[in-house]
């Protein structure tokens, strides 16, 4: 659990491979801190490989779409209190 604190607090200390493939999915996805952080330097190390990056797009695309679903459903049920 101290990793997890720590990666929150100091991101720029943990690259997201010492952490396990579960934490560094978390970190990299749901948290995108870790893909902020990491993949810019493995990008210039040549380590990232071609499957990531499609994934990224798709997850990229799909987060944006869910996002404006949201967005419009929400607006849809907003009332206004003023007149």
């Amino acid at each position: 659990m101290s990793s997890v604190g720590r990666i929150l607090t100091e991101p720029l200390i943990v690259p997201t491979d010492f952490l396990g493939p579960t934490l560094s999915l978390i970190f990299t996805f749901v948290i995108p801190l870790g893909f902020v952080v990491t993949v810019p330097v493995k990008e210039l190390l040549n380590k990232i490989s071609p499957s990531f990056v499609f994934y990224s797009l798709v997850f990229a695309g799909v987060s944006v779409y869910l996002s404006s679903l949201c967005w419009r459903l929400s607006l849809r049920k907003y009332t206004s209190l003023s007149g």
